[in-house]
This record gives structure tokens, sequence and C-alpha cells, in this order.
């Protein structure tokens, strides 16, 4: 009897082992399953971010400040003689320049010879197709120029695609697909609030904001100064984001460290500010141009239609949404846009909403928040957290 009850306890515990060892076989194959359809879905993701690029690109080749303007356009940016204040973000054009200038003037020739001979070229001017392409083939010795200078805001884009999403898992480490939907929404957005007027900064502006979120919400004060000086190159409204440091950081850094990171970002931006006007002190224009007469009148003669006061109520509804679960840091962001509405009623020309993009890369997560809760994406387990940081772009 013994020994029987030996063997059924010694089966018995070898069943169990079994069964443990089945369990632990199924959790690892459906543990490798998940890894597996969340790289497909990084990839498929990817490849959207790279489509909605190119798609923006062409808006952006579509505006006038591409191909033909009288004090702005990607040929004089490019060359340092348009006028001012646009003249002074010089972060996209400085580049195309550098890459230009390296280029052997044989090769740059030979593009454009070969460029003005193709059967694009020559289907662009058959068939008229668009006014902003045959503006871009009016000029075949500016091709080159204007490829180079397409490719580098078209690098700018993807890279504030790649910083959206990373910015966005880090606020919203809980809800990974709002890290994979806000890269989305981030480039639809442009065209849709700003066409048509686009400039070539623009994607400049776009990344260095997003590049300095991340840091500064991470803390690498290291890198953030080195992105915010980078961004300061890019355009003067750089600034807001130091004033966004302020009122979110205030009651939350000792008061020595604060005061030492403001004193050094207002340093790096009236140095780098300093440099740059007098850089181009002699070009035609003004530091800063006054539309207020403009905006005042857009007010007295208003030419906005019920449809844009739904759309305005909208939006406001979509933002606000789930006020308090959405992330603070980007909450803050609000406070930054009254600031910028001040300047956009100074500054602004009327419905020149691209004011509003050193806000974007922020907007477009509290945004994401709110359609990824009312479609109940985030129910979904495969959305609920963020995967490994092998996933990120």
């Amino acid at each position: 009897m013994s020994i029987q009850l030996f063997y059924l306890y010694r089966n018995g515990f070898n069943s169990k082992k079994e069964g443990n060892s089945k369990q632990k076989s199924a959790s690892s194959y459906a543990i490798v399953s998940m890894a597996f359809i969340r790289t497909a879905v990084k990839y498929t993701f990817f490849a959207i971010y790279g489509l909605l690029v190119a798609y923006v690109m062409t808006v952006f080749i579509d505006t006038r400040t591409f191909t033909d303007s009288d004090r702005i356009e990607s040929q004089n940016m490019v060359d340092g003689t348009a006028a001012r204040p646009y003249v002074y973000r010089m972060l996209i054009p400085g580049i195309t320049r550098i890459i230009v200038k390296l280029t052997p003037v044989s090769v740059e020739g030979e593009y454009n010879d070969r460029a003005a001979r193709s059967s694009i070229y020559w289907f662009i001017t058959k068939y008229n197709f668009g006014p902003s392409a045959q503006r871009l083939v009016m000029a075949p010795k500016f091709l080159y120029t204007r490829s180079v200078l397409a490719l580098v805001m078209a690098a700018f884009l993807a890279g504030y695609a790649c910083m959206q999403y990373r910015l966005a898992q880090y606020l919203v480490p809980e809800q990974w697909a709002i890290a994979l939907l806000s890269p989305v929404l981030g480039l639809l957005l442009i065209p849709t609030l700003t066409f048509p007027q686009l400039m070539i900064y623009d994607p400049g502006v776009l990344f260095c904001s997003a590049i300095c979120y991340y840091y500064m919400a991470k803390q690498q004060w290291g890198r953030y100064l080195t992105c915010f000086f980078v961004a300061t190159i890019s355009k003067e409204t750089s600034i807001f984001m130091a004033v966004f440091f302020s009122l979110y950081y205030f009651p939350r850094l000792p008061r020595i460290e604060f005061f030492r990171l403001l004193v050094l970002q207002l340093a790096i931006y009236g140095s780098t500010k300093l440099w740059i006007s007098l850089l181009f002190m002699n070009n035609i224009g003004l530091p800063l141009e006054d539309h207020l007469k403009n905006q005042i009148g857009s007010f007295l003669h208003p030419n906005y239609t019920l449809g844009d006061a739904v759309d305005c109520f909208m939006g406001m509804y979509i933002i606000f949404y789930r006020w308090q679960e959405k992330p603070l840091f980007a909450r803050y962001s609000l406070w930054i846009v009254l600031a910028l509405f001040i300047a956009y009623i100074f500054y602004g020309n009327p419905g020149e909403y691209r004011i509003y993009f050193d806000m974007f890369p922020l907007l477009a997560i509290l945004v994401t928040d709110t359609l990824v809760s009312c479609t109940y994406i985030n129910m979904i387990p495969l959305f609920k957290r963020v995967p490994s940081q092998s996933l990120s772009p």
C-alpha cells in the first residue's frame, strides 16, 4: 500500500509539473505572439507616417512661398536674401544652403539639365499639373536647390513624427494607442488648419518643439538646452518654450536649479537672436511685422460662418474632454496657447493658425487622448500599455 501511494504521489507530482510546464509554454507562446503583433503594428504605423509625410510635403510644395513670392520664397530663403523677419528662420534654409554649397557645380548643373529633360518635367508643363507645379518648373536652374530643400523639410517632418511618438509614449505610458496615433493626428492637422499659409521653415519648428518638450519632460537639461538653441535658430518663437518651462517647473524644481536653467535659456535665446539679427541686418523688412490693423479689420468685418463656430466649439470639447485624466504636462500647453493668441493678434495675419505650431505636439496629445477614449481603443489589450523601448521609432 505504501509503495502504491508513493507511485500515485510521484505520478501526481509529475502531472502537476507537466501541467505547469504546459501553462508556462502557453504563456510564453502568448507573449511571443503579442510581441510579433506589436512589431507588425509598429511597422504598419511607420509606413503610415511615411505616407503622411509625403502627403504633407506635397501640400508644402503647393504653397507660393516654396516656388514664387515677392518677399519670401525658397530660393531667396536659401540664399539668405529674403525679407526680415522671415530670413531669421534659418535652420532649414541654412542646412539646404550648406548641402548645395558642398555639391560640385558640375553635379548641380547636370541634375538641373536632366530634371529639365525628364518625362516628369514634360508631363507637368504639357498637362498643366497645377499652378504651383508650373511655378516649380519655370526656373530649371533652381530645381536642385528646391529638391534638396524638399528632402530636408521631409526629414524634419519625419523627425517630428518620431519625436511626437516618443513624447506621447513618455507622457502617457499606459496607452500605446496615443503614442501610435498622435503622430498621425499631428501630421494631418498641419494642412487641415494652416493651408495655404505654410512656410518652408515650419517642419523645423514642429520637430524642435517636439524634441524640446520631450527632453524637458524627462528633465534631461543638457539635451534640452541644446535643442532649445537649435529651436531658436529655427524660429524666434522658441521663447514660448522658456515661458512653458517657467510655468510648469517653478513649483516643481528647487529654486536655485530653476533660476539657473531659466537664466541659461534666456542667455541662449538672447545671444542667438542678437547674432541672427546682426547677420541679416541689411535685409529689407522689419524685425517684426505688425498685423494688428488687419486683425481689427477681420473682427469688424468677419467672414466667419456658422460652420466655423461649430468647428470652434467642437475643437474646445475635444481638447477639454476628460480634462483631469489627460497628462498634466500637456495640459499646461493651454496657458501658452493664450500667450500665442496674443502674439497672433499683434503679429499674425488673420487665419494664420500656424503660429500655434510651437504647441502642436502637446495639443496633438490632448486631442488624441480624447479620440482614443471616445472610440474605446484604449480598452483593447494590444494598445493598453506601452511595449518595450525597442518598439520606439
